[in-house]
Protein backbone atom coordinates (compact mmCIF):
# COMPACT_ATOMS: atom_id res chain seq x y z
CA UNK A 1 0.00 0.00 0.00
CA UNK A 2 2.70 2.24 0.71
CA UNK A 3 4.21 2.49 -2.52
CA UNK A 4 1.00 3.02 -4.36
CA UNK A 5 0.50 5.56 -1.74
CA UNK A 6 4.03 7.39 -2.66
CA UNK A 7 2.99 6.62 -6.57
CA UNK A 8 -0.22 8.71 -6.68
CA UNK A 9 1.73 11.27 -4.39
CA UNK A 10 4.29 11.70 -6.86
CA UNK A 11 1.13 12.67 -9.54
CA UNK A 12 2.82 16.01 -10.91
CA UNK A 13 0.83 18.93 -10.33
CA UNK A 14 -2.48 19.20 -12.99
CA UNK A 15 -1.94 15.73 -13.50
CA UNK A 16 -4.33 13.51 -14.05
CA UNK A 17 -4.36 10.33 -12.22
CA UNK A 18 -6.51 7.41 -13.29
CA UNK A 19 -7.76 4.53 -10.46
CA UNK A 20 -9.66 1.36 -10.97
CA UNK A 21 -12.48 2.08 -8.42
CA UNK A 22 -13.52 -1.72 -8.02
CA UNK A 23 -9.79 -2.50 -6.39
CA UNK A 24 -10.64 -1.52 -2.76
CA UNK A 25 -7.09 -0.67 -2.09
CA UNK A 26 -6.14 1.46 -5.10
CA UNK A 27 -9.95 3.05 -4.21
CA UNK A 28 -8.85 4.63 -1.21
CA UNK A 29 -5.52 5.73 -2.23
CA UNK A 30 -7.11 7.11 -5.71
CA UNK A 31 -9.64 8.79 -3.39
CA UNK A 32 -7.07 10.77 -1.35
CA UNK A 33 -7.40 14.17 -2.10
CA UNK A 34 -3.99 15.93 -3.43
CA UNK A 35 -3.99 19.37 -4.67
CA UNK A 36 -4.00 19.95 -8.42
CA UNK A 37 -4.27 16.69 -9.43
CA UNK A 38 -7.62 15.71 -10.98
CA UNK A 39 -8.45 11.88 -9.53
CA UNK A 40 -10.05 9.71 -12.34
CA UNK A 41 -12.38 6.76 -11.37
CA UNK A 42 -13.06 4.28 -13.49
CA UNK A 43 -14.53 0.75 -13.63
CA UNK A 44 -15.63 -2.29 -16.66
CA UNK A 45 -16.54 -1.19 -19.52
CA UNK A 46 -20.25 -2.44 -19.57
CA UNK A 47 -20.02 -5.14 -22.39
CA UNK A 48 -21.21 -8.91 -23.42
CA UNK A 49 -19.92 -12.06 -25.32
CA UNK A 50 -22.38 -13.80 -27.85
CA UNK A 51 -21.14 -17.17 -29.46
CA UNK A 52 -17.44 -16.60 -28.99
CA UNK A 53 -17.45 -12.56 -30.17
CA UNK A 54 -17.78 -9.81 -27.42
CA UNK A 55 -19.26 -6.34 -27.68
CA UNK A 56 -18.68 -3.21 -25.83
CA UNK A 57 -21.96 -1.28 -25.04
CA UNK A 58 -22.68 1.96 -25.64
CA UNK A 59 -25.82 3.07 -24.99
CA UNK A 60 -27.82 1.00 -27.11
CA UNK A 61 -24.50 0.18 -29.67
CA UNK A 62 -22.66 -2.91 -29.68
CA UNK A 63 -19.44 -2.92 -30.70
CA UNK A 64 -17.52 -5.64 -31.68
CA UNK A 65 -14.05 -6.12 -29.99
CA UNK A 66 -10.94 -8.30 -30.41
CA UNK A 67 -10.35 -8.52 -26.73
CA UNK A 68 -12.19 -10.63 -23.94
CA UNK A 69 -11.78 -10.95 -19.84
CA UNK A 70 -12.20 -8.73 -17.07
CA UNK A 71 -8.86 -6.65 -17.51
CA UNK A 72 -9.50 -5.53 -20.84
CA UNK A 73 -12.46 -4.34 -20.36
CA UNK A 74 -11.45 -2.38 -17.44
CA UNK A 75 -8.60 -0.81 -19.74
CA UNK A 76 -10.90 -0.12 -22.17
CA UNK A 77 -12.63 2.17 -20.00
CA UNK A 78 -9.24 3.62 -17.98
CA UNK A 79 -8.40 4.35 -22.27
CA UNK A 80 -11.90 5.88 -22.26
CA UNK A 81 -11.74 7.74 -19.79
CA UNK A 82 -8.29 9.35 -20.63
CA UNK A 83 -8.82 10.36 -24.45
CA UNK A 84 -12.26 11.95 -23.17
CA UNK A 85 -10.32 14.39 -20.96
CA UNK A 86 -7.41 15.30 -24.00
CA UNK A 87 -10.39 15.79 -26.29
CA UNK A 88 -11.01 13.06 -28.12
CA UNK A 89 -15.01 12.50 -29.04
CA UNK A 90 -16.74 9.25 -27.77
CA UNK A 91 -17.99 8.66 -30.98
CA UNK A 92 -14.60 8.61 -32.75
CA UNK A 93 -13.20 6.12 -29.49
CA UNK A 94 -16.00 3.64 -30.41
CA UNK A 95 -15.44 3.92 -34.45
CA UNK A 96 -11.42 2.75 -33.54
CA UNK A 97 -12.23 0.33 -30.62
CA UNK A 98 -13.17 -2.72 -33.28
CA UNK A 99 -9.40 -2.68 -34.83
CA UNK A 100 -7.77 -2.14 -31.62
CA UNK A 101 -5.83 -5.35 -29.94
CA UNK A 102 -3.53 -5.57 -27.32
Amino acid sequence: MAQLDRFADNTPKAGIMLYNESHTLVSVIGAKQRPDVTAVPYSIHPHTSENGRHFVLNGSSRIPVKVFGTQNFESISAARELLKRIGMPAEKFYEALPYFTF
